[in-house]
């Protein structure tokens, strides 16, 4: 459900068409249906206030234009930046730089707990670094514009599935290992569970603060916000809008009918055509019924009730019809379509793969919900131009993936294991390569159970790895083809 606060659009992206269509979006069903008797009243308000739109007296018949104070707010992007700015710099305006490396740091602390904690040693995980971190969630913006059915076919051989892109970043078990490990909170920095400081939402607070920090600090609402019920179920009830105008917020929302304080006389009335309306009202507050093809039921402290307004509405067999419709009504079509347009920016670009952890849903979501922030801000800044004509929110998304990624890859090639062996990397310890050795000949086992000329010399993996400062309890043999 949606709250809409006045009577004009703030949504500056939106096209004609897809105005056109929501504004004449037909109600088949009442968002808030009269039989349902689970009910969730506003702690927001005092009882006494919650119980006075039950007095018999307190709705009226008597219409009357309501009174709202004007809105003298400025409104827009607020930050410094010009038209011409890198893409990413408006994405780090929402997600900040330091995130990167504060995602880094608890990632290589979590991984390091769970090692710990299994008393065992993970052979194929090495810390992460700010830059590498950036490259997993640009890959994880890229999986949304790029879907595949599964992580692994991002790496598959098959030259019609397989993203060159993805190879050339990281492995796909280095990918698999930083999302299994991934972590933006310290766990052990978490109160015990059901003590006063116990927070459900540690392990993502610091995203959670940051972002809702930035999204305030660069940009200022316009008099017209759409609210989603997905936080609060039934969301809208006369008590809420009660409390809302007593801090000069206006509402409109569809409300079931059977909630308290909602008009006796407007549950079950009698309204023969489509189109035909009854309302009541307390000062601004105004309760309407309204016939489309079965009653919707609307409280509003923003709308006159008087002054309706045509609608568009198609019968069968391919004809239009005109009918009358309350301006509370028409209020609530016009802009209750915020929230659909993000949820159809997001079906269009999610990030990241499902989770069963619930966490790291969140992660994706606010990314999701940043990148279309980041949209928005660019786009609503004065001077910009798109760089194509079909420019779009993919392409954005796209154009931020890219430089989160930049040119790092993990995917070096080994050097030789005899000379400069202090240059190998960590990474490269289990890679089965072939070098040339100053050493006595010998056989690779494991060329030879592949088929492969087994031919080739040792190599002592100890030597190797106290290069890389790495102990193990056991040191055996093995050929410089397979190194592991």
């Amino acid at each position: 459900m949606e709250n809409s606060s006045s009577d004009d659009d703030s949504d500056t992206l939106s096209e004609g068409s897809d105005l056109q269509l929501f504004s004449e979006h037909e109600f088949l069903s009442d968002t808030d249906s009269d039989d349902d008797t689970q009910q969730t009243e506003s702690s927001m308000e005092p009882d006494s206030q919650q119980t006075e739109a039950t007095d018999d007296d307190f709705w009226s018949y008597d219409l009357h234009p309501v009174d709202i104070a004007p809105f003298t707010e400025q409104v827009g992007p607020d930050h410094t930046l010009q038209p011409d700015d890198d893409l990413l710099k408006y994405f780090n305006l929402m997600i900040n730089e330091d995130f990167f490396e504060t995602a880094a740091q608890e990632t290589n602390r979590y991984a390091e707990q769970e090692m710990t904690r299994k008393g065992s040693r993970d052979s194929i995980w090495y810390p992460t670094t700010s830059p590498e971190m950036k490259a997993f969630f640009g890959l994880n913006i890229i999986m949304g514009i790029n879907q595949l059915p599964r992580i692994d076919m991002y790496w598959s051989e098959n030259p019609f599935v397989g993203n060159e892109g993805f190879k050339k970043c990281m492995t796909r078990t280095r990918f698999e290992k930083l999302l299994q490990y991934l972590h933006i909170n310290d766990n052990q920095a978490q109160a015990p569970a059901g003590s006063p400081n116990y927070d459900r939402l540690h392990k993502i607070r610091p995203l959670i603060d940051m972002t809702r920090g930035n999204f305030q600090k660069f940009y200022k609402p316009g008099k017209c916000q759409s609210i989603d019920e997905g936080m609060i179920r039934y969301f809208t009830s006369i008590p809420l809008l009660q409390t809302l105008e007593s801090y000069g917020v206006y509402g409109c929302g569809t409300i079931m009918a059977n909630r308290k304080g909602f008009p006796s006389q407007l549950k079950n009335p009698h309204l023969p055509e489509r189109g035909d309306a009854e309302q009541m009202q307390h000062n601004n507050l105004v309760a309407t019924v309204w016939n489309d093809a079965k009653p919707v039921h609307i409280a509003s402290t923003t709308s006159d009730p008087l002054g309706d307004g045509p609608a568009q509405r198609r019968v069968r067999g391919g004809g239009v019809i005109i009918i009358q419709r309350p301006p509370a009504v028409e209020h609530y079509q016009q802009h209750y379509y915020g929230v659909d347009r993000t949820q159809q920016y997001r079906s269009k670009c999610p990030v990241g793969r499902p989770s069963k952890k619930f966490w790291k849903y969140l992660v994706n979501y606010i990314f999701e919900i940043s990148l279309i922030n980041t949209f928005l801000l660019w786009f609503e800044t004065p001077g910009t131009r798109k760089p194509t004509k079909h420019f779009s929110m993919v392409d954005c998304n796209l154009s931020i993936a890219e430089k989160l990624n930049g040119d790092f890859s993990s995917r070096k090639r080994a050097p030789s294991c005899g000379r400069g062996v202090a240059g190998i990397s960590v990474a490269n310890i289990n890679r089965h390569t072939s070098t040339k050795l100053t050493r006595p000949r010998g056989r690779c086992k494991q060329c030879k159970k592949n088929g492969r000329r087994s031919d080739t010399f040792l190599w002592r993996r100890a030597k190797l790895e106290s290069h890389l400062g790495i102990v193990r309890p056991e040191v055996t043999f093995l050929g410089a083809k397979q190194l592991k």
